[in-house]
């Protein structure tokens, strides 16, 4: 889907791995390889971008991941980013109000526009090189107390009862 904003992570793999062959790509979703795996090849980026399909264990793939790039152009409830900060993986997303409202204040300078590809670039680059974008896990621990499920289903039985 468009506004999910593959376009941008081919653009920021693109520049990337023309500096880093040995960083990976992993796009997951329904029809991917059918959508996107032409414009993988004409950009000779099949070594570096892996078209996974519909995944089912989320946590087991979240725990292969250094870093999460959510680049969508709008957003509901940003849920695939909620896991991932959940289970302790660094993310950058699109400076979009679901994120902004979404995340501590403290990681906001890991948001950019979702069409500001040398901004992506650029904090993906200092993952690559090592730097910590920010304590993972003291925003793991943030979100796991902001969106716990018992919480948050108290909080919606009170607003029906």
């Amino acid at each position: 889907r468009p506004v999910k904003n593959h376009q941008l992570i081919i653009d920021v793999a693109s520049d990337i791995c023309k500096r880093h062959k040995h960083v990976h790509f992993i796009l997951a979703g329904k029809g991917l390889k059918k959508n996107l795996g032409p414009i993988i090849r004409e950009r000779n980026l099949e070594e570096n971008i892996i078209l996974a399909g519909y995944l089912e264990n989320i946590p087991e793939f979240l725990s292969l991941l250094d870093l999460f790039i959510f680049p969508s152009f709008n957003e509901g409830q940003p849920n695939a980013l909620l896991e991932a900060m959940v289970h302790g993986v660094s993310i950058v997303a699109s400076k979009i109000p679901a994120i902004l409202e979404s995340v501590p204040e403290s990681i906001h300078f890991c948001l950019k526009s979702a069409n500001d590809t040398a901004g992506f670039v650029k904090l993906i680059e200092k993952v690559i090189s090592e730097e910590s974008l920010y304590d993972a896990n003291k925003v793991q621990d943030w979100a796991k107390k902001k969106y716990d499920p018992i919480m948050r289903f108290n909080q919606f039985y009170q607003e029906i009862v």
